[in-house]
């Protein structure tokens, strides 16, 4: 598996790419029309045991437009972050797990909690060569500590310093309750400031720590 596209950095402007860990879940289909109601692209960054729970919302969200990346199958640090072997192993039944739901496959991946201080430089090395592409994040909405309304604030404070200095933020949430029932709050507050709103594609120049 080899990203056969060169790697080319994201637009510039006021482009927001939305990102969505530890998916899906229950809640995937009001996620999903949340941010069709704002014309808002995302990105969805799955646990394999959450795509075999949810099978109809992985078909859904690839049948919408969505763009899937891979977030392992234990999200364990003790278990994925074994060896560059497991890393990849991870990453490799996941992908599995997607082509046998959904018919696809993606180069897209991001790792438990991101690739610093556990993905060990030959992890790196393991996972890009296997074809896949890492990516971290620019802004966290720790949306994970508040688990509630307070992550808006948050995040529009950490999008607009790096919207300044022609950084497009890359947003890390999760999808979980409390996210997404304030999320209407924090894309109205983008959209009306004129963002517009990216998915994560192959040709992307990935953000990494």
């Amino acid at each position: 598996m080899n990203p056969t596209l060169p790697l080319v950095k994201p637009s510039e402007g006021k482009v927001v790419y939305l990102t969505f860990d530890d998916g899906p879940s229950n809640r995937m289909g009001d996620l999903m029309n949340i941010l069709d109601q704002y014309q808002a692209e995302a990105t969805f960054f799955w646990l394999e045991p959450n795509m075999r729970r949810f099978p109809t919302e992985v078909q859904n969200a690839i049948q919408r437009g969505f763009s899937i990346g891979l977030h392992g199958v234990t999200h364990d640090v003790k278990k994925i972050y074994v060896s560059k072997d497991t890393v990849v192993s991870e990453m490799v039944t996941a992908n599995q797990t997607l082509e046998k739901l959904a018919g696809i496959t993606t180069h897209l991946i991001r790792t438990p909690y991101g690739s610093h201080p556990y993905m060990k430089p030959e992890y790196k090395t393991a996972v890009h060569n296997q074809g896949f592409i890492l990516w971290d994040w620019n802004v966290d909405s720790r949306d994970w500590k508040y688990r509630d309304s307070r992550y808006v604030n948050d995040v529009i404070q950490q999008v607009e310093n790096l919207v300044a200095k022609n950084i497009p933020p890359v947003i890390l949430m999760h999808d979980r309750t409390e996210t997404i029932n304030h999320l209407p709050e924090l894309l109205n507050y983008l959209k009306n400031q004129g963002y517009t709103f990216k998915k994560l594609e192959q040709e992307n120049m990935p953000v990494q720590f």
